[in-house]
């Protein structure tokens, strides 16, 4: 008897669930099949590719060493948005030197904070991580990354690109900065749907002069800790009773 009798004998005489099962099951295996390859192939080690190593890691903190790939998979994320990394240079990154501080709470983690440098690229990036000695690969790094503060800027030439630009002066604002006159202005973020700007705001209602001086003197000071008046969205104000 053949394979196609046997086939057909069994159609014939088996129960109903049997033939459904007969069926269904070849069905289900080579689904599974399918998802298992497209898993496979979709599945990557996110170190492949990324080509960035902190040369230094192991040598500064005792983190361990899975926070050195989501520290790099997040630097190479940012230089990927603004720059085609194909030919570029990230073999080498490094925690710059005196920049390392970690403090223990009394629950036993860690907190650290240093300033990553890539010097062929001319970028730094502030990261603070929170770890334990204990730590295991399936726990969520707590992993911070965002712009040095601008007494730590070494690359004046180049914008830093962790945070937008007004995430990088909100941790220098409210600023208040004093006119010729002795007046006292200021400046705050003010948010509305659809609109984020910087409300340079000068004590007398309708002066246009004191509005066009503070707004002038703000754009030097921002020039002064190296961010561009140019990425910021500033309206002049006065107070008006």
């Amino acid at each position: 008897m053949n394979l196609v009798e046997v086939i057909r004998n069994f159609f014939r005489n088996a129960s109903l669930g049997a033939k459904i099962f007969a069926v269904l099951a070849p069905l289900t295996f080579v689904a599974i099949v399918i998802i298992s390859i497209v898993a496979i192939a979709s599945h990557h080690d996110p170190a492949e590719e990324n080509p960035i190593t902190i040369t230094n890691f192991s040598e500064t903190t005792m983190a361990p060493a899975v926070y050195q790939n989501y520290i790099t998979r997040i630097i190479y994320d940012r230089i990927s948005s603004v720059e085609e990394t194909s030919n570029l240079d990230l073999s080498e990154a490094k925690i710059r030197e005196g920049s390392y501080q970690e403090t223990a709470s009394s629950e036993g983690s860690k907190n650290a904070t240093f300033i990553i440098d890539i010097d062929s690229l001319r970028y730094s990036f502030e990261v603070n991580i929170v770890f334990t000695n204990t730590f295991a690969d399936t726990e969520d790094p707590h992993v911070i990354i965002t712009c040095p503060h601008y007494t730590d800027v070494i690359y004046t030439d180049k914008k830093c690109i962790a945070v937008t630009p007004v995430e990088q002066l909100q941790r220098y604002l409210p600023h208040y900065e004093r006119l010729s006159n002795g007046e006292l202005y200021s400046v705050e973020v003010r948010n509305f749907p659809g609109r984020t700007y910087l409300a340079v705001i000068v004590p007398e209602c309708k002066n246009q002069s004191m509005k066009d001086e503070a707004t002038a003197n703000f754009k030097k000071w921002l020039k002064s800790i190296y961010l561009d008046p140019n990425d910021y969205d500033i309206e002049a104000m006065g107070k008006c009773l």
